[in-house]
This record gives C-alpha cells, structure tokens and sequence, in this order.
C-alpha cells in the first residue's frame, strides 16, 4: 500500500511540474538540447525524427518561438527592440539591438540556462542560404549560414 502511495503522489507531482513548465514556457514543451551541433537541414530532419518524452511531434522552432526562451536581455526579448521575428525575417528587420548585450557565459540569457547558438526554422527572407538564431552567450539574434554548424532544441 505504501508504494502505490508514493507513486501516486510522485505521479501527481510529476504530472504539475509538466503543466507548469507548460504554462511558464507559453504552452510550448521543449527537447533537450542536441547532443551535437549540426548544419540547418540536418537541424530540421533531427526535429522532425526525434522520439523524447514520449512524443514524435517535434519541430524546429521559429525565431519567434525561440525568442521566447531570452531572458535578461530587454533587446532581443519577446516585444524587445530587435525586429527579426517569423513575421520580419529579412536584413532589414535586424539591427545593432540584435547584438546588444554583453557576453556573459553563465547562461543568463537563456530560460533553461543554455550557452552557445541555437537554429530557429526561419529563413533570412533577404537571402535563403542563411537561417536566423539565437546566441545564447550574448542574448543575440542573428543569420548564418545554413552550413553552419549550431545547436538545437526541438519544440512541440
């Protein structure tokens, strides 16, 4: 009895962590990082196949999904000064707010505490070779090329 009491309730606890992390990450549920950085089509194809947590309905996010995940740099937060967003995805949309932040490699700028650089499943509308993401040492948003080799972190 008393271990079906404990499952019970570590189920239930379980089970309010995940509507939490839910409800604190804007209803979207986020993959572990890549055990490895990768070139953008293989970024997009490792989404598209991952199985983690039970799910196979993953996808490489856009850069305004991923910009949700900024924090500590008003620039390049969700609403911050920085222009580049699904909806403005060109050379025009950026500016110098994009780079604004200084380096700080304690994963500050990152809800889940990442450090380095992160794919975003846009493309620079200005130029389809090069993708935006996300600088997670400096809270930056900026394009590469799609060769490249960066991080990634899938979202459902």
């Amino acid at each position: 009895m008393k271990k079906v009491t404990v499952l019970i309730i570590f189920s239930v606890l379980i089970l309010f962590a995940v509507i939490m992390a839910v409800k604190y990450f804007n209803r979207l549920i986020w993959s572990g990082v890549s055990p490895e950085p990768m070139m953008w089509e293989d970024a997009v194809d490792y989404c598209e196949s991952l199985n983690e947590g039970g799910s196979n309905k993953w996808r490489l996010p856009d850069i305004s999904e991923l910009r949700t995940l900024i924090r500590n740099c008003a620039y390049t937060e969700t609403e911050g000064s920085c222009k580049v967003t699904t909806e403005c995805d060109n050379e025009a949309c950026w500016s110098d707010e994009c780079i604004k932040c200084p380096l700080a490699i304690d994963g500050r700028y990152s809800k889940f505490k990442d450090k380095g650089e992160f794919w975003s499943s846009t493309s620079n509308s200005s130029n389809s070779s090069f993708a935006w993401y996300v600088g997670f040492f400096d809270g930056l948003i900026l394009d590469g090329s799609k060769k490249n080799e960066i991080f990634v972190r899938c979202v459902r």
